[in-house]
C-alpha cells in the first residue's frame, strides 16, 4: 500500500483506526448508483414503500412534504412517469433499466403545485433493489 507523508502523519498520530476508516471510505466511494438493496422479493406495496423511503433518506430527498404514496406494480418500461413517444435521455435512461423487469413503482407528488418535488422510485420485484429512480418536474 502508498502511504503518503500526510497520510504516514494522520496513521502515527490517529493509530490503526484511522486506516480502517480510510480504506472503508475509499472502497464505498461509488459514482451515483442505488445504494439501498433488500436483496429480498418485494410482494407488497408496503414492502416497496419501505425501501423507497429507505433509499430517499440516503439520497436526501425530501419526500416528507409530499401527498402520500402512489403504489402500483408494472410488468412494462411504461409507467404514470415514464410514458411512451418523445422522451428526454433521462427517462431513456430509466426506460432502459426497467425494460425486461417486473416492478414496484412508488411515486411521490408534492402537495402543491410547483416546480420540483416529484419523486419516483422503481423497486426490483425479486430482488428488491432500486433499479432507478425519478426526480423532477
Amino acid at each position: 500500500m502508498k502511504v503518503s507523508n500526510s497520510s504516514a502523519l494522520l496513521l502515527t498520530v490517529l493509530g490503526p483506526a484511522w486506516l480502517v476508516v480510510a480504506c472503508h471510505r475509499t472502497v464505498n466511494s461509488r459514482p451515483h448508483v442505488a445504494e439501498v438493496t433488500e436483496m429480498a422479493p418485494v410482494q407488497s406495496p408496503q414492502q416497496a414503500q419501505i425501501v423507497a423511503e429507505r433509499y430517499a433518506r440516503q439520497m436526501d430527498f425530501p419526500i416528507g412534504g409530499a401527498q402520500p404514496a402512489i403504489i402500483k406494480r408494472f410488468i412494462t418500461p411504461e409507467n404514470d412517469v415514464v410514458r411512451p413517444g418523445l422522451e428526454t435521455e433521462y427517462k431513456k435512461r430509466i426506460r432502459e433499466a426497467l425494460t425486461g423487469k417486473a416492478y414496484w413503482m412508488v411515486h411521490y407528488q408534492p402537495k402543491q403545485a410547483q416546480l420540483g418535488g416529484e419523486y419516483a422510485f422503481f423497486i426490483d420485484e425479486k430482488t428488491g433493489a432500486v433499479l432507478a429512480h425519478y426526480a423532477g418536474r
